[in-house]
């Protein structure tokens, strides 16, 4: 599959529910509403492969990504560029997320490395907001040097206002070291080859920075209920484990416990699961998709995971009636391998939240060139 174009949130409505035509709703259109994507070509590594972004690496950049609005939901719509008049060309953009109210849009951006600068030197990921009202962006953390002393993403805002997001700054770790007479320096994951990312909690205006989470490896992709509690991913890489797991905490740190997926990842013997993209359905379950850690394919499958009566594939919690742990989604019949999908690729999806259960997908249909020709 070549020269395929993924847009990130824009693409075909699919239904959750059950597909017999009986007990299916009736569509509802929704046109008067924005809607706000990334859109990039598809991002290749040196050697010309398929280069798809890991959870592992969380402050890798690709190039090239822009943040489009649309006034509504239609196709009629037009779209406007709103972070390249901003930022410049060039530029990742990642993470959407809506506020409450549906007026604001916060994202993650990170310009392109400085030529021959020193590693300290470079850019680094920072937070950004958009107003779909008075169409004006800014950054968070308005100091440059406040901004630049750690990678931060994946902000999402809390139900108080104040946002939660994963970051490399870690003052609280660093001041614990301090506390206990041992040199600061910014932690690391288990690799020892990159910073650890934590989960962080701060005021709309970028003041309040406190550190709510503490692992050894990263802590990413916050997902926040309606009850103000955090669901996030959290990297068990020690020991024998290598797995991103659920896992649930208050926005002040406490309570922190395992959600889902201590032994949900093996697929085969020789391939492990991942979920991301997160999102809340209406009736409480997780909308996610599965990815496999192995492949660069970039593909993912749509499911929806009982989050409230399971703590894995085979683990109902104590006292709740057995059922189903996670349930295929209705959506293109897809591969999760690079072998060719005659039926197209899903890259991204999210939960409408509209009382019909349907989610809104990437998806890029399949083209294959035979030689010089595009089919």
């Amino acid at each position: 599959m070549r020269g395929v174009v993924l847009l990130g949130l824009l693409g075909v409505l699919g239904g959750c529910g059950g597909m017999d035509g009986g007990d299916q709703k009736q569509a509802v259109t929704v046109t008067e509403v924005p809607l706000a994507y990334v859109m990039r070509s598809l991002p290749r590594d040196e050697d010309g492969e398929l280069a798809v972004s890991s959870l592992e690496a969380p402050a890798d950049f690709q190039a090239g990504a822009r943040l489009m609005v649309r006034g509504s939901v239609s196709s009629r719509s037009e779209a406007q560029d709103i972070s390249t008049p901003l930022l410049g060309a060039g530029h990742d953009i990642r993470d959407l997320s809506v506020s409450y109210d549906g007026q604001r849009l916060l994202f993650a951006a990170r310009a392109p490395a400085i030529e021959d600068a020193d590693e300290d030197e470079q850019p680094t990921w920072n937070l950004w907001e958009y107003d779909f009202r008075g169409q004006a962006t800014r950054r968070l953390i308005s100091s440059d040097l406040l901004a630049e002393e750690g990678q931060d993403r994946y902000p999402a805002y809390l139900p108080d206002g104040r946002i939660v997001f994963s970051s490399t700054r870690q003052r609280q770790a660093r001041a614990r070291l301090l506390d206990e007479g041992k040199p600061q320096f910014y932690p690391l994951e288990e690799g020892r080859d990159v910073s650890a990312f934590a989960l962080h909690v701060m005021q709309p205006d970028g003041s309040d920075i406190q550190q709510i989470t503490f692992n050894m490896s990263h802590d990413v992709a916050p997902l926040v209920k309606a009850d103000g509690r955090v669901v996030f991913l959290r990297w068990d890489n020690k020991d024998n484990e290598d797995r991103f797991d659920l896992y649930r905490v208050n926005p002040d740190g406490t309570a922190l416990t395992p959600l889902y997926g201590a032994e949900s990842h093996a697929l085969t013997d020789d391939t492990r699961r991942e979920f991301l993209p997160l999102s809340f359905m209406g009736d409480g379950r997780l909308l996610t998709a599965i990815r496999l850690r192995e492949t660069a394919a970039g593909q993912m499958e749509p499911v929806a995971i009982d989050i409230g009566n399971f703590v894995n594939r085979e683990g109902p919690l104590f006292g709740r009636v057995a059922g189903q742990a996670e349930q295929a989604l209705p959506g293109p019949d897809t591969t999760l391998t690079g072998d060719i999908s005659v039926t197209g690729r899903m890259a991204d999806l999210v939960s409408l939240n509209d009382g019909t259960g349907r989610y809104l997908m990437a998806w890029s249909p399949c083209r294959l060139q035979d030689g010089a020709v595009l089919r």
